[in-house]
């Protein structure tokens, strides 16, 4: 999905927020690209990787629950 810097703008504008001067757009394959294959690409500090970290842990938990739920 390709969203525009304006769109991006006007939805942070509608949740009273404004978009930081640092701020980009990627897919999660560009995300997880720029952090694992060129380290470095992506500037992000250790406590936000390790924040990033946690997030994917717990979303993959998350679908190996469902997926065992489903599955019976």
């Amino acid at each position: 999905m390709h969203v525009r810097y304006t769109q991006v703008e006007e939805l942070a504008a509608s949740m009273g927020q404004e978009v930081a001067d640092d701020a980009c757009v990627l897919s999660t394959r560009d995300l997880i690209e720029g952090m694992v294959m060129s380290p470095g690409d992506i500037p992000a500090s250790t406590p936000d990787m390790f924040e990033f970290l946690m997030a994917a842990v717990v979303n993959f938990r998350g679908r190996f629950e469902y997926m065992a739920r489903k599955a019976g």
